[in-house]
C-alpha cells in the first residue's frame, strides 16, 4: 500500500510539473496586418552602421531605405531588402550593395529578439566598398547569430513597427586582401509601414503589428 501510494505520489508530481511547464510556455509572436498582400516601407531613423570588432572597418550610411511584401496577414516571416546610401568609412565614401540579398526576419517566443536570416540569391553576396578598406568586403546568405528587436507603434490604420538591429558575427571574405572572418556587426533602427501593395505600388497605409 505504501509502494503504491509513493508512486501515486511521484505521479502526481510528475503531472504537476508537464503542466506548468507547457503553461510556462510562450508560442511565437506572429506578423500581422489589416491587408493582404502588404507593402513594407522603411527609412532608417539613426545611422546604420557596419562594424568589424577585430579589424576596426566602421562603414556608416545616414540614410537606408528598406522593401518589403507580406502576403497573407498574419505571417511568421518578413522579408526586407535595404537600399543604403550617404554612406562613408571615416572621411572616405563608401557604397553597399547588396545584389539582391535581403534580411529575412522570423517572428520567435522572445519578442525583444527575432533572428534575421541573410538570404541571398544562387551565387550572389552583398559588397561594401570604399578606399579607406583597401578591398572590398562580401557577405553572403548565412543564419543569423543576433537579430532584431520590433516595437509597436501607433494605433489604426497608422500602427507601425520600429525595428531596432543588433547583428552579430556575420561572416564575410575580403578576396582582395586574401582575408576573412566572422565579426562583422551590423546596427541601426528604422520604422517600417505598411501599405495595401498594388502590384508593386502603394496603396492606402494600413496598421501592421507584431503579436
Amino acid at each position: 500500500m505504501k509502494h503504491s501510494l509513493g508512486k501515486r505520489v511521484c505521479q502526481l508530481v510528475i503531472a504537476a510539473m508537464a503542466v506548468g511547464m507547457c503553461g510556462g510556455v510562450a508560442s511565437a509572436a506572429e506578423f500581422h496586418s489589416e491587408a493582404a498582400p502588404t507593402g513594407l516601407t522603411g527609412e532608417g531613423g539613426n545611422p546604420q552602421v557596419f562594424t568589424t570588432t577585430d579589424t576596426g572597418i566602421q562603414v556608416t550610411c545616414k540614410k537606408v531605405t528598406w522593401e518589403g511584401t507580406v502576403v497573407p496577414k498574419t505571417a511568421i516571416e518578413i522579408d526586407l531588402l535595404p537600399t543604403f546610401s550617404e554612406c562613408s568609412s571615416g572621411f572616405l565614401p563608401a557604397t553597399i550593395k547588396m545584389n539582391g540579398c535581403k534580411f529575412k526576419i522570423t517572428m520567435s517566443k522572445v519578442k525583444e529578439h527575432h533572428p534575421v536570416d541573410i538570404v541571398c540569391p544562387a551565387e550572389a553576396k552583398a559588397e561594401i566598398s570604399s578606399m579607406a578598406l583597401l578591398c572590398p568586403l562580401r557577405f553572403g546568405g548565412q543564419f543569423a547569430k543576433v537579430g532584431v528587436a520590433i516595437t509597436n507603434k501607433g494605433s489604426g490604420t497608422s500602427r507601425d513597427l520600429e525595428l531596432k538591429f543588433t547583428m552579430a558575427g556575420i561572416a564575410y571574405d575580403r578576396p582582395g586582401c586574401h582575408f576573412f572572418g566572422e565579426d562583422l556587426d551590423f546596427g541601426g533602427s528604422t520604422t517600417v509601414k505598411g501599405f495595401v501593395d498594388k502590384e508593386g505600388a502603394h496603396g492606402a497605409q494600413v496598421g501592421i503589428w507584431v503579436e
